[in-house]
């Protein structure tokens, strides 16, 4: 039977209308143009950046997608993750370039509403530097919860003393504390 088959040209690998079936292989190999190769690459970037998903999903989206193999879904995935690191390496110049322009076609384009140009042009502003720099002062005194003294707080003598042995204890587990405080509240 093997003789037969090597005298097909079976082992080569054979020739079909959908492309080359070579031994082993469960589907037709159809070689396909760096170009398509770029734009599948471009999409997985792009499903990669608006839709965070695991690993095993995104190469069975790749798979029913391009109707390719485990191992071509994962060049893919490769490769798109490549393209954004490389996009991570650009200089903070280039990256204000991108969001301007960016900024520039939410304002020229036609589905934008007056609040979403409103917004993309306080961005713009903010991104040039045109914006004056925002002051923020402190108007009071910040309440300090550890500065307040247990005679201050309107609270019966009982009440008073568990909460004194109870920050003492707080204090001791802490080590902030040693355990005649705590003892001699205790006695009080």
């Amino acid at each position: 039977m093997k003789d037969r088959s090597k005298a097909n040209g079976k082992d080569k690998g054979e020739t079909s209308s959908s492309g080359i079936i070579r031994n082993g292989q469960r589907h037709p190999f159809k070689k396909v143009s760096l170009m398509s190769v770029e734009e599948r690459v471009l999409w997985v970037e792009h499903l990669m950046r608006t839709r965070p998903m695991l690993k095993g999903q995104l190469k069975d989206l790749i798979k029913r997608e391009f109707r390719v193999e485990w191992r071509m879904a994962e060049i893919y995935i490769t490769r798109a993750r490549e393209r954004l690191l490389q996009r991570l390496d650009q200089v903070k110049r280039e990256h204000r370039a991108d969001s301007l322009a960016f900024y520039e076609g939410v304002i020229s384009g036609e589905e934008a509403g007056p609040g979403e140009k409103i917004r993309a042009r306080e961005r713009i502003d903010k991104l040039l530097g045109l914006e004056a720099p925002m002051q923020i002062a402190h108007s009071g005194e910040i309440a300090n919860p550890s500065t307040v003294e247990i005679k201050d707080l309107k609270l019966d003598l009982d009440t008073r003393r568990r909460l004194l042995l109870a920050v003492r204890l707080a204090k001791m587990k802490n080590g902030n504390g040693d355990d005649t405080t705590a003892q001699q509240s205790e006695v009080e």
